[in-house]
């Protein structure tokens, strides 16, 4: 995932400009293109912050980042719970399970007023037109 809007665009420029293109030049045009290829991702890594994100299709728009490292912390927290039988680590448990049921239900009713929102409007154009 690229930050384009954090990349510093004149280094960007200043080492495109620098460029000796003798250096990628190459008969082969695949050999080229992957030269090529390598050398922007290169420039773009050093002008551009960017970091590895891993996207789960079949996740809800609403299960963001947040949410999962709660719910990991809160399965440890259960596991931690159930193999000491501490009043403390149960409470701590419970205590991050209400939180985590807290963030959860605002951030799928805006995700559903999101996605039904516009489906609301455009029939009440139509049923307005229709009168």
């Amino acid at each position: 995932m690229w930050f384009y809007d954090r990349g510093n665009y004149n280094d960007f420029r200043q080492h495109l400009s620098n460029t000796d293109s003798d250096l990628l030049h190459n008969d082969d045009i695949n050999v080229w293109a992957t030269h090529f290829t390598n050398y922007l991702l290169d420039k773009c890594k050093q002008c551009f912050p960017n970091r590895v994100v891993t996207v789960i299709p079949n996740d809800p728009r609403w299960f963001t980042s947040d949410l999962k490292r709660l719910i990991r912390k809160r399965k440890r927290l259960y596991r931690k719970a159930k193999t000491t039988y501490n009043v403390h680590d149960w409470l701590r448990f419970r205590t991050l399970r209400k939180e985590i049921i807290t963030k959860i239900r605002p951030e799928k009713e805006h995700t559903i007023l999101d996605i039904t929102s516009p489906l609301l409007e455009k029939r009440d154009s139509k049923l307005g037109c229709q009168h």
